[in-house]
């Protein structure tokens, strides 16, 4: 991406608003501050805004929260707390939240479209369906991953890179599942075979 800072207004814009016009606009990013507090809303970047940079004051200070789920009338894809779609996305020290609960289902904390983003010392937190890698090629670095049951899943091309992943207690009636890849075909990009998983801790 080109060089350069800028500032987007709000997350709403979808039609892209925020972006400069020509190759200036395409290449800009746009940097997002957002101070510590508990934010209680969902969140959806859209596919017109791209290259938006969010910084959040660490994940325990900074924290985007919601309760969507399939239990409670939602589908899948839109019960994510965050959505994110514009290509270029990067978020650092920022927690995404979906406290919907176990008995609730499939209910997302963070659904990411967007090609070559990056997520970097953020947590992200729910039961089923927690981390929604949809589509594209994105990146996880010293992250932290919270859930019960197919919890990180999708058909992105994703890499995790000294993340810690967290399986917490599951109802009765569920089994723990980590990952649950969205293939089509038997070429596409599988899971890398050099996975290590720690130990698993009783407080989780």
């Amino acid at each position: 991406c080109c060089g350069g800072e800028g500032r987007v207004g709000g997350f709403q814009d979808g039609g892209g608003g925020g972006q400069g016009g020509g190759e200036e606009g395409r290449c800009r990013r746009f940097v997002i501050r957002v101070k510590r507090g508990v934010y209680k809303e969902n969140v959806e970047v859209g596919s017109g805004l791209k290259n938006v940079m969010l910084v959040g004051d660490g994940m325990r200070n900074t924290v985007i929260t919601g309760s969507r789920s399939v239990g409670g009338g939602s589908t899948t894809f839109r019960s994510a707390t965050f959505a994110v779609n514009g290509a270029g996305f990067i978020a650092r020290g920022i927690t995404f939240r979906n406290t919907a609960g176990p008995q609730n289902h499939q209910a997302v904390a963070l659904r990411s479209d967007s090609d070559r983003s990056v997520f970097y010392q953020c947590s992200i937190e729910g039961y089923q369906d927690t981390l929604y890698v949809h589509s594209q090629r994105q990146f996880y670095r010293e992250c932290y991953i919270y859930g019960t049951v197919d919890f990180i899943f999708g058909n992105a091309a994703a890499v995790l890179q000294n993340c810690m992943i967290y399986a917490r207690r599951p109802m009765k009636s569920q089994k723990i599942t980590i990952t649950a890849q969205g293939r089509t075909t038997r070429t596409r990009t599988r899971a890398s075979r050099s996975t290590t998983l720690g130990s698993w801790l009783p407080r989780t």
